[in-house]
């Protein structure tokens, strides 16, 4: 019986370990097309918009836009990480 618990113990081990490369997969696929839909849609917003402006400037646009909306998700993460360090480090304080 105790042969059994360890040997589904280590399957489990690798069932998660699987399913953490495939939700970074996932996650990779949905975020590439998000930022495609994005980009195909701002692109078309700003030729509606600025029928006039050169291509080449409609995509620097688009391409600013994009590099704030990064910059600002990663600021968002980057305190979220820093939060949950910041309440696991003091968990022990509180008791």
């Amino acid at each position: 019986m105790v042969a059994c618990r360890d040997l589904s113990s280590d399957e489990n081990d690798n069932s998660v370990a699987g399913g953490k490369e495939l939700r970074k997969i996932g996650g990779a696929l949905l975020c590439t097309g998000l930022v495609t839909l994005i980009v195909w849609g701002l692109y078309k917003w700003f030729q509606e918009l600025f029928p006039s402006l050169h291509i080449i400037i409609r995509i620097a646009i688009v391409f600013v836009f994009l590099g704030l909306v990064i910059l600002v998700v990663s600021l968002i993460r980057e305190r979220i990480k820093n939060a949950k360090e910041e309440s696991a480090r003091f968990k022990e304080v509180e008791k």
